[in-house]
């Protein structure tokens, strides 16, 4: 039962686990090859194991993906239930002031689209709208070419919908609803969720950063049947229907058997689907177990697709395993012992070191970057054009168009446009700082690593600790010059860094 209270922490073995079993599962997902940076383990509302990736921490919000789409739709049920939307209310009606607004004539086929076909990814859409500034026009615009209701189609711009009709009727913003009708009595308090907004103010998917811990909460609450305590917030037919299967979609894995109401069918039938998840890109993933009433939530730098797959698939074994009921099993001191020095060891790597080169300060100053699109900020691209950028606080601007460098003891002092400012240790070690002026307010955290090839080449390492994205860029310099080769990681299927330049100007 989800409440706001903090969950008891208990011994794997107080819930029928093996310590060995944890340790052994924790090692196998370590072993994938990507970065697990936070883990929970919770079965009947008490936690069992939890583990950060140093400096990753506990209260750090952490990019979330389309685990996100699964709060939206959240918000939706919310909505739902206080009887303000149906999953039967025709989007034509809910959005008929925008469809005059645009001078929209929507099709026979976009006149028979309903709530619960973009819960279910089931619009009818052949492809996307564009996700640009224009999304709620781009989607109203777009071409229906199925039956809604019939076709499977994973669309982000679907579940941003969901949000703006839900601040529509409640005439709230989506974040301020769900903190008044949810968060604040399930336990997912101010500092654990962000939600970026649109430049129109919406709140949307994928603009969310939680703790691991809250995505975790979410699941137990669909676990308690939209419970908290003993207030009924998302009504049990809701619950029930959106962790059903409600369409198949042509291509399944292993790990998936249909897609309910904005998350994923891991195992079941029709009739008893047991076990589901709200998956976001990069392995930001929240696996709930309605048969042993347990869940795994964890976030991940998840940079080969495949692992992340199997990492879905490990942690579906491992429920699978757990004992029908909770009973106790006899404790086992030395594998708990063990499990607990394992899941503190936990962190990140060092970045690089050199020794500075005597002459490196002759470098420091002011650089104006005349070409190329350089920038730090966090920035995701899994359509072709960043996503990410219709979140950012335009007032600082991007591209990086003005680079200062400062040398200082240990660090290096990194300004970009005269706003944001990095600090990049020169020692290696991955420690926490705040970007001043960053680009995303709320999600500022980094930890950023430089060194010196030689005293005309200079790395910088920026990781940006609210999600997994990590950017590296060489600098050249030559007199007067500056010339910046930077890649940064890509989101989903094996897709390859991308890659920015730029090239600059010496000005002070």
């Amino acid at each position: 039962m989800v409440t706001n209270q903090p969950l008891p922490r208990v011994s794997p073995e107080s819930l029928g686990i093996s310590s060995a079993r944890v340790l052994k599962f924790v090692r196998d997902m370590d072993a994938l090859g990507n970065e697990v940076h936070g883990l929970m383990m919770e079965r009947d509302d008490q936690v069992y194991a939890e583990t950060w990736m140093k400096p990753y921490s506990p209260k750090l919000p952490h990019t979330c993906h389309s685990h996100g789409k699964s709060y939206t739709c959240t918000g939706a049920g919310i909505a739902m239930t206080e009887g303000l939307l149906h999953p039967d209310d025709l989007v034509v009606d809910v959005f008929a002031e925008e469809i005059e607004r645009f001078s929209i004539e929507p099709s026979p086929l976009y006149k028979k689209m309903r709530l619960r076909d973009l819960m279910a990814m089931a619009d009818g859409m052949g492809v996307m709208a564009p996700s640009d500034e224009y999304w709620t026009e781009n989607f109203l615009k777009q071409e229906i070419v199925y039956e809604p209701g019939t076709h499977f189609l994973y669309n982000t711009m679907s579940s941003c919908m969901l949000g703006l009709a839900v601040e529509k009727v409640t005439g709230k913003r989506l974040d301020e609803y769900m903190r008044e009708k949810l968060f604040s009595k399930i336990g997912i308090g101010e500092e654990d969720l962000v939600w970026l907004k649109f430049a129109d103010g919406t709140c949307a998917e994928p603009g969310i950063s939680a703790t691991t811990e809250a995505n975790m909460r979410l699941a137990m609450f669909y676990l308690a049947g939209g419970k908290a305590g003993e207030e009924q917030i998302v009504s049990e037919d809701w619950i029930r229907e959106a962790t059903g299967i409600r369409i198949c979609p042509d291509e399944m894995d292993e790990n998936t058997v249909g897609y309910g109401w904005q998350n994923w069918i891991c195992r079941g039938t029709a009739e008893d689907p047991w076990m589901f998840r709200f998956d976001g890109g990069q392995g930001q993933l929240s696996i709930a177990d309605r048969r042993h009433n347990a869940v795994i939530a964890f976030h991940q730098g998840a940079h080969d697709p495949a692992a992340m797959t199997k990492s879905i698939a490990t942690a579906i074994e491992f429920l699978e395993e757990l004992s029908d009921r909770a009973e106790a099993i006899p404790e086992d001191s030395e594998a708990f012992y063990a499990l607990r020095e394992y899941l503190d060891s936990r962190r990140i790597p060092d970045g690089e070191t050199r020794p500075v080169p005597e002459d490196a300060e002759k470098h420091m100053g002011t650089y104006y970057l005349h070409e190329g699109d350089v920038n730090f900020w966090i920035e995701v691209c899994p359509y072709g054009d960043d996503f990410y950028h219709q979140f950012w606080d335009y007032s600082v601007c991007w591209p990086v168009r003005v680079l200062d460098l400062k040398l200082c003891s240990d660090s290096i002092r990194m300004t970009v446009n005269g706003k944001s400012v990095y600090l990049l240790r020169l020692d290696g070690k991955q420690e926490i700082c705040d970007v001043e002026g960053s680009a995303t307010p709320g999600l500022s955290k980094i930890c950023g690593t430089a060194y010196f090839e030689d005293a005309d080449h200079l790395v910088v390492t920026v990781r940006n600790m609210n999600g997994w994205l990590v950017s590296t860029a060489r600098i050249t310099f030559e007199d007067q010059d500056i010339d910046i080769q930077m890649e940064r990681d890509m989101l989903h299927e094996n897709l390859p860094p991308t890659k920015r330049y730029g090239k600059g100007r010496r000005i002070r």
